[in-house]
């Protein structure tokens, strides 16, 4: 994420988000997780590990992307432990809420899409008629 969210804006965030996920990003089984991957690799940079993965539970960066901004953020680590490092996050702390992270990512396409096309989110996501028939009396 290229820019910092204040504290109050991560609050709204946090407090908009369903209690699976709320839980997730708080939960002890979280952190051991994280820390065990890092140490399993031998990691030290946990917190940006960790930010990354609250910054996925937030909807703030999706779930496909977090092996390149790791990447990206610790430059050191090769791109396979990277894809390696991905995969385990996402089988220890993602799959458990997978439900409630696409509905949340679903749900922000469709803000997105709207927004470019000006286009409110309700009619964005119901079916378009394609069929005309000419009108004749």
């Amino acid at each position: 994420m290229s820019f910092e969210l204040t504290k109050e804006q991560r609050w709204e965030i946090l407090n908009s988000l369903p209690e699976s996920l709320r839980d997730t990003i708080f939960s002890g089984d979280t952190s051991e997780a994280i820390t065990s991957i890092c140490q399993l690799h031998d990691i030290d940079d946990t917190s940006i590990i960790a930010k990354l993965v609250g910054q996925v539970l937030m909807g703030l960066l999706p779930p496909e992307k977090i092996a390149e901004t790791i990447k990206k953020r610790i430059s050191i680590i090769e791109e396979s432990l990277c894809n390696t490092l991905a995969i385990e996050i996402q089988h220890y702390i993602l799959d458990p809420v997978m439900d409630d992270l696409m509905i949340l990512y679903a749900s922000e396409k469709i803000e997105e899409s709207s927004i470019k096309n000006d286009i409110p989110a309700e009619k964005k996501s119901e079916p378009r008629d394609t069929y005309r028939e000419k009108i004749t009396e």
